[in-house]
């Protein structure tokens, strides 16, 4: 066995050979978008466009909930966390992905691979852990307004946000534990943006139907579940809101709930989308898996902030006073 640095055409990278016997694998090398190689830069033009917007709507969002006390209500500290997992989740992975548009092909150490897959994958379930939270609080507020100050209190709230980071670790931490089990001997060249479970499992030479088997079982049971959890949620409230005896008070409680069916459709649709053709869309062409694969985390951190904007008012009235003081 044997590592190698050698030079492939048209770029200067590190290659892994191996006599395919078990090494231990030291760096990755991410390539960016197989195929649309000469177009990385026009590529990372919206990309770069997309992240500023993430993380300046994001950013207004968690400002004006904080600094305004008239907003410490539930539905707008679960829109803060929600916000700053955003911010996170984009960051995680859209500013490496940019250096390798930019400057080629980008090497990352094992250490550092694990670490930014482990925090993809968390940071993917706590946010849809947070549209979960979010969805029992419309249902609570519309279904059970009566109780809405004894259920969502700060103590609640609170033990929320903390089940949903350890639900995180608990789920992604087995992933991380079953990839360290694995022996690479082929390649340590990932054609991706950014480092994912079994993106680097598929470069193992031993057995990896456990990594897939795990993988699948946990989007199941967490990102699937919330999914049926959330739907039951607005089906409930659908069915109270149109018992309601008054087309205004039905208009209102649309109101309320608008944002967050807009989100919920934004985030889901396009997980899911990028799940199924990952799993199932063998005939797809890769760089068109690995573009979904970057715009399903993309998307939702730049869309949330505008669609809470324009939706909700008390959050577009006091974002639009603080750009104005800002003058």
């Amino acid at each position: 066995m044997h590592l190698k640095v050698s030079h492939l055409t048209g770029t200067d990278h590190l290659s892994l050979t191996s006599n395919y016997t078990s090494t231990q694998l030291t760096v990755f090398l991410l390539t960016g978008v197989p195929g649309l190689e000469d177009f990385h830069i026009w590529i990372s033009i919206p990309f770069s466009f997309m992240y500023l917007l993430a993380v300046i709507g994001n950013g207004l969002v968690i400002m004006v909930v904080v600094w305004d006390r008239s907003l410490h209500e539930p539905m707008y500290l679960f829109l803060a966390m929600l916000a700053f997992n955003d911010i996170l989740l984009c960051t995680v992975t859209v500013p490496q992905m940019l250096l390798i548009f930019w400057q080629g092909p980008l090497p990352s150490t094992f250490p550092a691979c694990l670490t930014q897959m482990f925090f993809v994958h968390a940071l993917f379930l706590s946010e849809s852990a947070v549209l979960l939270a979010m969805a029992f609080d419309r249902y609570v507020a519309i279904c059970e307004p009566l109780h809405y100050a004894t259920l969502l209190t700060g103590s609640l709230i609170c033990k929320v946000g903390l089940a949903l980071v350890v639900r995180s670790v608990a789920v992604v931490t087995p992933g991380v534990l079953l990839i360290l089990r694995l022996h690479f001997c082929r390649t340590n060249i990932i054609h991706h943006t950014y480092c994912e479970n079994m993106g680097i499992a598929k470069l193992a030479c031993n057995s990896i139907s456990l990594n897939s088997i795990y993988g699948l079982t946990a989007a199941l049971l967490t990102t699937g579940l919330d999914f049926i959890l959330i739907s039951i949620s607005y089906w409930l409230i659908l069915r109270t809101v149109f018992r309601l005896p008054s087309r205004e008070a039905r208009a209102k409680a649309f109101g309320t709930c608008g944002a967050h069916l807009c989100v919920i459709l934004i985030f889901y649709t396009l997980a899911f989308f990028s799940f199924f053709t990952h799993r199932f869309g063998h005939h797809i062409p890769r760089y068109t898996l690995i573009l979904l694969a970057n715009l399903y985390l993309l998307i939702p951190p730049t869309m949330n902030p505008i669609v809470y904007g324009v939706k909700t008012k008390e959050i577009r009235v006091r974002v639009l006073g603080l750009c104005s003081q800002s003058k």
